[in-house]
């Protein structure tokens, strides 16, 4: 490999692994029957499980690496749902994409009908359904 194709390869590496996120959740569910509990993780780090009642929001921050992915699992009543809410081979088309601070937000709502999505450029999207 030439030199400065190499350099250039290293310095996107970098400036992709350095790449910092902001993943928030809010509830939007009414608490009855049960308020929403969700438990996020990742191969190495797991918030444990969180009760969040309508209006709450549990956040987190990280840096990004070349193979970063985020899981969470929600529950709300007799409904639940896993999906991913930050995959690095996924996330980047559209989802994560507004620079607020220092970090790039994601904006995640979890509704009766469903889980939304928002990069503050484009309207709320419905990404998945409970079922």
């Amino acid at each position: 490999m030439n030199r400065p194709l190499f350099l250039l390869l290293v310095i996107l590496t970098f400036h992709l692994a350095a790449a910092r996120y902001g993943i928030h959740i809010t509830s939007r569910v009414p608490n009855k029957p049960s308020p929403l509990r969700v438990r996020c993780q990742s191969k190495d780090d797991d918030f444990g499980m969180h009760t969040l009642y309508e209006g709450q929001e549990f956040k987190w921050y990280f840096n990004r690496g070349l193979t970063t992915l985020y899981f969470c699992h929600f529950y709300w009543g007799s409904k639940d749902k896993v999906f991913d809410v930050f995959n690095v081979t996924t996330t980047d088309d559209g989802y994560c994409n507004r620079t607020y601070g220092d970090a790039i937000e994601c904006l995640w709502e979890a509704r009766p009908d469903g889980f939304y999505v928002n990069n503050w450029e484009r309207p709320w999207n419905k990404v998945n359904d409970w079922s």
